[in-house]
């Protein structure tokens, strides 16, 4: 499948606009709302975990994709301050999601990179107990003086079946740029990274500076994308931007600054990547700031085995449910939405099979405003919980917005010499003069062959045989491929009119040329904008189909066509449903005839 026709059927299923995202975004909140516990709950289709496929979809049909991961960015700071910031010259394509519960990175990211939603791939929170014997898990390990750190179970991070995205993309240098966390011996980055080729971080110390100096991170990353990306190898690229820590201490305002040069450096990035994928885990909300959190200014008995969860949640153990209930309530009141772990997975925060259920708590406790007493007490910002700003979050895809105007190229006898190349070696092989063999070779109707009826081998004989030629097929078809050289000077055109314009390959060929003609010229890479060939489109140059089904694919006219061949008579034929022919000669008469566009 053509790679505009891949792109907007992935666009269509996965539900990408590019216009105003306000009407979704109404929908999908009223939808998720959960009148009775005042809290939004994660919607079943629509949640960051289906980002999984998505991406993975895209990358499959593309050479070269990136994916700028932010944390804690959520949908309403991205549409009211970054989005202004995003060039002109940028194509985008939207998606409004919500995040999974609890709404915290290491369970946010968990269902990004394996596909799942948190009750599946068993990542609860940022702590959680693993096992009724009081054994906890603290996925960032710099905080394990806090608790029993089971290191072990950190090593495997997701349940069986839990397959990393970047294990599941094939036939691609796949490089992650970035880190998460304080700590070298952080299983949850290890986890996450698995199937990467090569990771690139700064060193700990500066990493933590970089933190909380955006700017300096943001000019980190994009200066290794860049360096990658400008390989000619096929690549996928993820590049993660801690922003989390930062908005935890500042707020969001004080990030506003970087998203100009941010912006600057992405459409910089869609000129050489096909697709710039931008995408958040959560956002986060304003709170209140306390001295210290409930985990430590708590000394009631009913806390002996351990408060966790994910700052604005609790996770509460023991075994007397009631007593942990009615305390969350007082405490609380109407802070918080407080639930039984049934009543949770009856609503839709996790699923009616969980992956080892027990390891989220018995009794569940959901910050509901800035009141909420949580385990990040300290934080300016905080998340985790089931909020408006915490929960909602964009998904962008970023292509470059090129004029609108489309290069219909032809490839052989133009880019590359055809069939007419090998009159003369064919004339001295047979012993007959070159107007002779001429009349032969294209006195023929190659319809069928043209359009993938019938194979090279099976038309040639036919054709030798037909024409009374001493010559085997096999000497033919390699005399045919030893004709195949690349004509001086058109790539270089070729490649001007791409960084202007649409640049799409019309191509009267066979399979076994193609093939043999990508490995031995490289030819692909000069039209990103669509590539089609006679025998996967059913029609020839010489159809009106050919161009009127491409117009009606691109959603175009045929004042916005320019189109080049060799071949006289289709141009006449494109010309008559109003698209401009542009006659090929030779390279210095094709680039006069382009001057207006070049």
């Amino acid at each position: 499948m053509d790679r505009i026709e891949s792109r907007k059927k992935i666009l269509n299923q996965y539900k990408f606009r590019n216009h105003s995202l306000s009407e979704d975004y109404a929908d999908l909140v009223e939808r998720d709302y959960n009148s009775k516990y005042g809290i939004y709950v994660p919607d079943a289709e629509n949640n960051i975990s289906f980002l999984y496929q998505f991406i993975s979809d895209v990358s499959r049909h593309e050479k070269k994709t990136v994916v700028l991961a932010l944390d804690a960015i959520s949908y309403n700071y991205y549409i009211n301050v970054m989005r202004q910031y995003i060039p002109e010259n940028t194509s985008k394509f939207e998606r409004v999601l919500s995040s999974v519960f609890p709404s915290t990175t290491s369970s946010a990211w968990s269902s990004v990179i394996t596909g799942e939603i948190p009750g599946v791939h068993g990542v609860y929170g940022t702590s959680y107990r693993i096992n009724p014997e009081q054994t906890y898990v603290w996925l960032n390990d710099v905080v394990s003086n806090k608790t029993e750190a089971h290191t072990e179970e950190g090593k495997k991070l997701f349940s069986d079946g839990c397959t990393p995205l970047f294990s599941a993309i094939n036939n691609k240098i796949k490089i992650y740029i970035g880190r998460h966390g304080h700590s070298e011996r952080n299983s949850f980055f290890h986890s996450m990274t698995i199937g990467i080729d090569e990771r690139i971080f700064p060193d700990l110390s500066t990493y933590i500076s970089m933190k909380y100096k955006p700017d300096e991170l943001v000019e980190y990353i994009y200066d290794n994308i860049q360096k990658k990306i400008s390989s000619n190898e096929e690549m996928f690229v993820w590049a993660y931007f801690d922003f989390d820590d930062f908005i935890h201490e500042k707020g969001y305002d004080d990030l506003n600054y970087i998203w100009e040069p941010f912006f600057d450096r992405l459409a910089e990035l869609v000129e050489e990547a096909d697709s710039v994928i931008l995408i958040a885990d959560h956002g986060q909300t304003i709170q209140n700031q306390w001295e210290t959190s409930v985990l430590s200014e708590s000394q009631n008995d009913i806390f002996s085995l351990k408060i966790c969860g994910a700052g604005r949640v609790l996770y509460l153990y023991g075994d007397d449910k009631k007593a942990l209930y009615n305390w969350a309530v007082d405490y609380y009141q109407n802070h918080a939405a407080v639930l039984t772990r049934e009543e949770a997975i009856d609503i839709g925060l996790f699923p009616e099979k969980c992956y080892e259920e027990e390891r989220i708590g018995d009794v569940i406790v959901i910050g509901k405003d800035s009141q909420f007493h949580s385990i990040g007490a300290s934080y300016v910002y905080e998340h985790g919980a089931c909020t408006e700003d915490e929960m909602f979050v964009p998904a962008v895809l970023f292509e470059k917005k090129k004029k609108d105007v489309y290069f219909f190229c032809d490839l052989c006898d133009v880019l590359i010499t055809g069939l007419e190349s090998i009159t003369g070696e064919l004339a001295k092989h047979l012993k007959l003069d070159e107007a002779t063999i001429e009349q032969q070779l294209f006195n023929h109707d190659y319809n069928d062959l043209w359009k993938g009826k019938v194979s090279e081998k099976d038309f040639f004989k036919r054709l030798i045989k037909g024409n009374g030629w001493d010559m085997d097929v096999d000497d033919f078809c390699t005399l045919i491929r030893e004709g195949f050289r690349e004509i001086p000077g058109v790539r270089e055109i070729y490649q001007e009119l791409g960084l202007k314009y649409n640049m799409i390959l019309v191509s009267v060929n066979i399979p076994e040329w193609v093939q043999y003609m990508k490995d031995k010229i490289a030819y692909e890479s000069l039209f990103r904008d669509g590539i089609f060939y006679s025998y996967e489109l059913g029609y020839t140059k010489r159809e009106k189909e050919c161009f009127t089904y491409l117009m009606e694919l691109y959603d175009i006219e045929p004042d916005q066509v320019v189109y080049i061949d060799d071949s006289r008579s289709c141009i006449g034929i494109a010309e008559e449903l109003g698209i401009k022919g542009v006659h090929f000669e030779n390279a210095e008469q094709l680039r006069k005839a382009l001057a207006t566009y070049l």
